[in-house]
This record gives structure tokens, C-alpha cells and sequence, in this order.
């Protein structure tokens, strides 16, 4: 139990560091290529896993046929639902090791599968599963958080002649993972190339897993204490900010810092916060209490990201400001947390 502690401990110290200034702690980037040719013989492997074939198979052969009569019929983006459908078909079936293990030892060009499964993340599994059982299309190469070691993994990619993915992660160890199992992907791994390999502090790179990260500290019920009502704001502007809708997101991000000034309002002035902008609110409360310089920068980038957010013929809006709001949100909670 005190090893799980210390181990928490430590895994919320790292993520509390990016959170707190990324780029001073920096995040891991990479660039590779795969090359989706090979998915015909992917398809035929996943398939041929169960003795009597099922309606999801037979539309796995189907579209295996059609990938190798007519390749140049499917682009990427296809080819990589195609995929999906394969590894969500293929994964259940990990969850019955007795019942395919003779087959599979009995048959070399499956036996791969297995490391498929045994390799894939946690975080990575819990989505395959979820997709499953709420029967919407499914992407494997989404960004996820990595369960296995408290990371997060931010996924782009781009159609070309092969698949170019971009990848992103706080620890170097959660940009390995992904690696490790999309190189074990039989026939697509053996085609897998690393272009780039690095870690940097450029702002470019270093606020794309931002909001997944604050989604994972918020997850660690031990290691914090924050109100329910500023978590769901948070969890909602990381929603929306996944949806692309940035307003909201930016809207959502602001009412915690108001939620948070009102409360030190009514701290200090022992009345009830009066019904003012954020703006406002944030002048009167300074005058009772002496904020931080990063803090008060915290609180006015939420403010500018807001009156961008509903001046809308005024002030175009884009993930950059809804991510500057999040950070600027998360960062006055953590120390709000911290400090009252």
C-alpha cells in the first residue's frame, strides 16, 4: 500500500509539472509511417480466428476481397476504419484465452494476433472495449490516455501513399508503447518507419496533450482535492474542446475561474459575489487578495480567451485559445486547491 502511494505520488508530481508550465517540462514527439497495403492479409489472419464463421467475419472477408480486387477503391481514412472494425472483432476474443489456444498454437500466421492484444495499452484496450459495447464506428488511432503508465497520447494523422502519424506523449516511455504495438501489428508492423524521435519544449508540440492531461489529473481522486461543480467544468471544456467546439469549451473554462472568484469574493468581503463579468469580478477580488504573478496572468488569459469567445463577430476563435483557457483555468484551480 505505501508503494501505491509513493507511486501515485510520483505520477501526479510528473503530470502536475507539465500541467503547471509545459513547456518547461516539455512532452515527447514523433514521426512515423505505416503503410496500409497489407491490410487485405490483416484482415484474412483477424478472420480466420473463429472455428464457424459470424456475420462480423463475413463482412471482414467481404471487404478483404475488396481491398485486394479493387485497392485503389478505398482511401486511407477507409482503410483505417476497415482496421477498426478488424481489431474490435479481434479483441474479444483475447478475453477467452481457453477457448482459441489450441487453435491459435495450431495455426503460425494467427499466433502473431496474440501480441496484438498482449501489447496494445490499457488505455488503448478500454477503448476498443467501450466502442464495442456502444456500437459506434471505431477508431483505433484516436488519442487516448495510456493507463498502463498514467500517460497520454495525442494521435494525428494525414493521408498519403503510406499513413503518416504524428504522435505526442508526456513520458517517453508512454511514446514506446504505441510504438511497440503498432509495430506488432502482423504484416502493417513490418512496414512501420520512425522519420523522427524527440523531445521538445516548443509550444507547437508541448500544449497538444494539455487537455488529455487534465482529464488524467482529474481522474486521480486520491492526490486532489477540487469541488465537484469546478470538475464538471473542467471535464466539459475538455468534451468540447475534443469536439472542436471552441466557444463552449472557452465559455465552460471561464465559469470555473468565475466559480472560484466568487468564492474568494465571498471570503473576503462576506457578502454574496455580485452578478459581474469575469473581468470584473477579478478586479474586485484583487483588491482583497494579493495574487501571484502567474496567477494573475492565469486569470487574464481565461478572460481574453472569453471575450474572444462572445464577441463573436469580433474576435475568431480556434484551439489555440480554447487550449490557453484550459491552462489558464486548470492552473488557477490547482492553486486555489492548494492554497484555500
Amino acid at each position: 500500500m505505501h508503494a501505491c502511494i509513493l507511486q501515485g505520488e510520483y505520477i501526479m508530481e510528473r503530470i502536475v509539472k507539465y500541467l503547471t508550465n509545459p513547456l518547461q517540462a516539455g512532452v515527447y514527439y514523433s514521426q512515423l509511417t505505416a503503410n496500409f497495403s497489407a491490410l487485405e492479409k490483416f484482415l484474412r489472419d483477424v478472420v480466420a480466428i473463429p472455428k464457424e464463421p459470424t456475420l462480423e467475419s463475413k463482412e471482414l472477408t467481404k471487404s478483404a476481397d475488396s481491398l485486394m480486387k479493387e485497392p485503389e477503391y478505398y482511401g486511407l481514412n477507409e482503410m483505417k476504419k476497415i482496421f477498426g472494425k478488424a481489431m474490435a472483432f479481434f479483441f474479444p476474443f483475447k478475453e477467452c484465452p481457453k477457448e482459441i489456444s489450441q487453435y491459435l498454437s495450431g495455426h503460425e500466421e494467427i499466433a502473431s494476433l496474440k501480441r496484438v492484444a498482449e501489447r496494445a495499452p490499457k488505455g488503448m484496450r478500454a477503448h476498443i472495449y467501450s466502442m464495442i459495447t456502444r456500437g459506434g464506428p471505431l477508431e483505433v488511432f484516436k488519442s487516448h490516455i495510456i493507463e498502463d503508465v498514467n500517460d497520454v497520447i495525442v494521435i494525428e494523422t494525414a493521408d498519403a501513399n503510406v499513413l503518416l502519424f504524428e504522435i505526442t506523449t508526456i513520458t517517453e516511455k508512454g511514446l514506446s508503447i504505441f510504438h511497440n504495438f503498432l509495430k506488432c501489428v502482423p504484416h502493417i508492423g513490418d512496414t512501420v518507419k520512425e522519420i523522427r524521435n524527440r523531445k521538445t519544449y516548443s509550444s507547437r508540440y508541448t500544449f497538444r496533450p494539455y487537455p488529455l492531461a487534465v482529464r488524467l489529473w482529474l481522474e486521480n481522486e486520491e492526490a486532489i482535492t477540487v469541488p465537484d461543480d469546478l470538475r464538471d467544468f473542467l471535464r466539459g471544456s475538455i468534451r468540447y474542446h475534443s469536439e472542436e467546439e471552441w466557444r463552449t469549451s472557452i465559455v465552460l473554462s471561464a465559469i470555473a475561474v468565475e466559480s472560484v472568484l466568487a468564492d474568494l469574493y465571498e471570503e473576503r468581503f462576506k457578502e454574496y459575489a455580485p452578478n459581474v463579468p469575469l473581468g470584473d469580478l477579478y478586479h474586485k477580488v484583487k483588491e482583497k487578495i494579493d495574487f501571484p504573478s502567474d496567477i494573475k496572468g492565469a486569470i487574464e488569459m481565461v478572460n481574453e480567451a472569453r471575450i474572444s469567445a462572445v464577441h463573436r463577430s469580433r474576435f475568431p476563435v480556434s484551439d489555440r485559445e480554447a487550449t490557453n483557457a484550459l491552462y489558464g483555468s486548470t492552473t488557477f484551480i490547482m492553486w486555489y486547491s492548494a492554497n484555500f
